[in-house]
């Protein structure tokens, strides 16, 4: 398993596009920049199939495609109409704090991850009882929720809470693929971090309805990774020059947020999807 300061340009990520990387240490700031794109491929254009239609395949799949339309649009209309009895009544921007906004499960005394123990008796988040609320207030616990349970994992290893989150699966997915060979080591306690942190702001007062019937919301987001990492026992720091040097992401972007069966569904609301170019 490589160090998380070795690989920390593919955290949070999936797909293609950008990250900041904040480096700090003394009351000094240094910023270095990751970033990425994708082309589209072959099956997401095909100009040579196109102008190689014969008059009658043509005439087809303009038929095929007005009903593709037609049945596109009904959806769309209907997604649209389900998304306007959402109460989006209220203000939810700004930075979300977590404390004042969840309840958690505490055990024990905590105590932070030190380079001789990880963190002990980790405040557990609770799901809220109106994070399922068909309205804005609903949305705004589903994602803070969301991502104290993504900060809970990486600190303890447990990830069941991202199963009662609104993170949507493929996202969840992503995550669990890229981290679970970490969350199990955290869980063993043969790895731990120096006490993860995710610092989260909704840069709009409120999401914006979509034609498709899907919310998008403004977001920002800083994960803070420390000082240093255990792994097998062994000390790894940010900075083998400078120990007290600090290792942090900031990710700017969209979160995508839809009311689905009696529940919210969100995407990248805690990873960071990166955009096509």
């Amino acid at each position: 398993m490589s160090s998380i300061f070795t690989r920390r340009n593919a955290l949070f990520v999936f797909g293609t596009g950008a990250g900041a990387a904040l480096l700090s240490a003394c009351g000094g700031n240094s910023t270095a920049e990751s970033s990425g794109s994708g082309s589209a491929s072959s099956s997401d254009v095909s100009p040579s199939a196109s102008s190689s239609s014969s008059s009658s395949s043509s005439s087809s799949a303009s038929a095929s495609s007005s009903s593709a339309s037609a049945s596109s649009s009904s959806e769309s209309s209907s997604s649209q109409s389900g998304a306007t009895d959402i109460d989006m009544s209220g203000s939810y921007g700004g930075k979300i704090d977590f404390e004042s906004v969840l309840e958690y499960e505490k055990s024990g005394t905590y105590e932070p991850a030190t380079k001789e123990h990880p963190a002990k008796n980790v405040p557990k988040p609770k799901k809220p009882a109106g994070a399922d609320e068909k309205s804005l207030k609903g949305l705004h616990l589903s994602i803070a929720f969301a991502v104290a349970a993504t900060q809970y994992a990486y600190n303890t290893g447990d990830y069941s809470l991202l199963e009662q989150s609104s993170m949507s699966e493929p996202e969840r997915n992503y995550f669990l693929r890229e981290e679970k060979e970490r969350l199990d080591k955290t869980r063993e306690g043969t790895y731990w971090p120096d006490n993860v942190t995710i610092d989260y702001t909704l840069t709009q007062e409120s999401p914006q309805l979509e034609g498709d019937g899907k919310y998008k919301w403004d977001r920002k987001f800083i994960v803070e990774y420390g000082k240093f990492e255990v792994i097998d026992g062994k000390v790894e720091y940010q900075s083998d020059d400078d120990h007290e040097e600090t290792y942090s992401e900031e990710f700017t972007g969209v979160l995508t947020a839809q009311y689905i069966n009696g529940a919210w569904i969100t995407s990248a609301v805690a990873n960071q999807p990166k955009s096509k170019s």
